[in-house]
């Protein structure tokens, strides 16, 4: 039931995606007075499966145009007027007549913002969506200004680096934070210099750390950088566990255990560790009591529980989020994304990282939440749709970016190119994306 549920998800996301895409385009098309001759939300065809029949759950032709929606959500299309003659001859019978709302016909200035249109509304809608999930969802901040008392607690991979348990992050790349989140990971990975403020030897000094330059992994692998003060709370027990059996419940906050103040989540999860096949002492806070209990340790140094971290807000308080603030948080997590896979791209294309660790449906299906939720679904299709802007802005033909590609080359050299020459690109591109496409299931079935 996971896995449908996993699977469901991501198809509902792909096609929300694909739709806003294809809208792009559509929306370009008529602002030029392009006929537009069909727009499909979701397929009408069993793509990517190599059987050929179609059905639609809706389907009506408004004005010029046919509007259907299919009941295959990989994807979305439209069919714009004239396009398919890029690719023909000039004596090719197919070809549509010469007309105002012909995209043939049309300035290749005109052309290039229609293939760009979709491209651009999924960037926007990325940036919205993670805009609006700040402004409304989260609403608050912790103001980076709040920290200076206790400076961050640090993982063991950034005091790998030389950044210790109490530093105060003045500036990463010569920007102040401003937020908690901008010392999240998201802000750092590609940072290059990091300066902090240090108590050593009872004096305030400054000190400058420079990062690897092939950060990515690294800064992906676990949180480096929170406040230092915080509580770890409960948000979920595993059924049949030893959490349940010692009578933990939702909500409890862990003070203690045996003799070690739980300062952190990295304190807990090393305590339990160093206690594994063991029973525990157990001091919680519930419900304005304080509880003792007790609970055995299994082999892995887990309890079965679902942790929540709480940072007290009369250590740090909030802050409300401000429109300007989300936008601007909404924007920045869009580019983060695009330069965080791009940098993976690079990495993969130079042979430092393998082509199976970043390929294959299973690998998507698996970060996909086994239950139903709206905020995961919400942020997975800004996430999704800021990579589906990415993508195809690459210079492979079939995508846009490959009809960028000849749309620019055509205004470079102020010619038409040769539609025979268009169509072996095509050809190319579709072989290429079909090679991605086997190599994926490939890595798939070697994961099996």
């Amino acid at each position: 039931m996971d896995l449908f549920i996993k699977i469901l998800q991501l198809l509902i996301i792909i096609g929300v995606v694909s739709v806003f895409h294809e809208f792009g385009h559509y929306c370009a098309a008529r602002l030029f007075g392009t006929k537009v001759e069909r727009f499909q939300i979701f397929l009408d065809t069993p793509f990517p499966l190599p059987f050929n029949f179609s059905f639609n759950l809706w389907k009506k032709k408004i004005g010029e145009t046919l509007y259907g929606i299919g009941w295959n959500p990989m994807g979305a299309y439209v069919q714009i007027h004239g396009m398919s003659d890029e690719f023909r001859s000039l004596d090719d019978p197919e070809r549509a007549p010469k007309s105002d709302f012909n995209y043939y016909y049309k300035p290749n200035w005109q052309k290039l913002i229609i293939a760009l249109g979709g491209i651009l509304v999924n960037f926007i809608y990325a940036c919205i969506i993670f805009a609006f999930m700040h402004f409304a969802i989260t609403k608050e901040y912790i103001p980076h200004d709040t920290l200076a008392s206790t400076g961050v607690l640090c993982s063991e991979k950034a005091k790998f680096y030389g950044f210790q348990d109490g530093d105060f992050i003045l500036d990463i790349d010569g920007h102040k934070p401003q937020t908690l989140e901008d010392i999240s990971n998201k802000a750092l990975w590609n940072a290059n210099e990091i300066s902090v403020e240090r108590k050593q030897e009872g004096q305030l000094i400054r000190k400058s750390i420079v990062l690897p330059k092939d950060n990515l992994q690294e800064i992906y692998d676990q949180t480096w950088f929170s406040p230092r003060k915080q509580y770890i709370s409960i948000a979920g027990i595993v059924p049949q566990s030893n959490a349940q059996k010692a009578g933990l419940k939702e909500k409890d906050i862990i003070l203690k255990v045996n003799q070690t103040m739980i300062s952190s989540f990295d304190v807990l999860k090393s305590t339990l560790k160093s206690n594994s096949s063991h029973e525990v002492s157990l001091i919680v806070f519930r419900e304005n009591k304080i509880i003792q209990l007790k609970s055995l340790v299994d082999t892995a140094g887990k309890l079965g529980l679902i942790n929540d971290i709480i940072y007290p807000k009369t250590q740090y308080p909030r802050s409300k989020i401000s429109l300007g603030m989300a936008i601007k948080h909404g924007f920045r997590e869009t580019t983060n994304i695009i330069q965080m896979v791009s940098q993976n791209l690079a990495k993969m294309l130079r042979g430092k990282i393998k082509a199976s660790q970043n390929m294959g449906f299973s690998g998507v299906v698996s970060i996909m939440s086994p239950s139903i939720d709206v905020v995961f679904i919400l942020y997975m299709t800004a996430v999704f749709s800021a990579l589906s802007a990415f993508f195809n802005f690459l210079p492979i033909p079939v995508l846009d970016g490959g009809h960028i590609v000849l749309i620019l080359s055509e205004m470079i050299l102020n010619k038409k190119l040769n539609p025979k020459l268009k169509s072996t690109v095509q050809m190319i591109g579709m072989g290429i994306l079909l090679g991605l496409f086997l190599l994926s299931i490939y890595f798939d079935l070697q994961k099996l």
